[in-house]
């Protein structure tokens, strides 16, 4: 596999200013490696507004970006972007996005049914707990 930094569009993505961010076009490589990026931050700081995030989330999935960026699954994106299982991003899709983004977003994880969901929402109302 490629290192990911020599991926087409990921050097301007990741040191582009504002202005720049703002001309990407969702055909551009640069657009899709963004919307990862912004969905990185945002599991990284646990910060920012969750209306963004979710907005970010249902990009990656309309836009089908893990295709557009040379990976033939999501949860091959996820693992080499992110650093994440799908298991794992699916726990912080339900404890940000919640159940409909949920469902948005499982099946393209490979997530069918109830026992992952299960074990994901089981994970999500545990964290929550703990934030209590």
């Amino acid at each position: 596999m490629t290192n990911i930094t020599n991926r087409p569009g990921y050097v301007e993505a990741f040191t582009a200013n504002s202005s720049e961010l703002a001309k990407f076009e969702p055909g551009q490589p640069q657009f899709h490696w963004n919307v990862v990026n912004m969905i990185r931050r945002f599991i990284k700081d646990s910060e920012g507004e969750a209306k963004g995030w979710r907005r970010q989330v249902t990009t990656l999935i309309a836009e089908k970006s893990w295709l557009k960026l040379g990976y033939n699954s999501l949860p091959e994106l996820l693992e080499e972007a992110l650093g994440m299982t799908a298991e794992d991003f699916l726990h912080e899709v339900d404890v940000y996005g919640g159940p409909d983004l949920v469902d948005i977003v499982s099946p393209h994880l490979g997530i069918y049914g109830c026992n992952n969901h299960k074990i994901a929402a089981d994970k999500a109302a545990r964290s929550q707990e703990r934030r209590r």
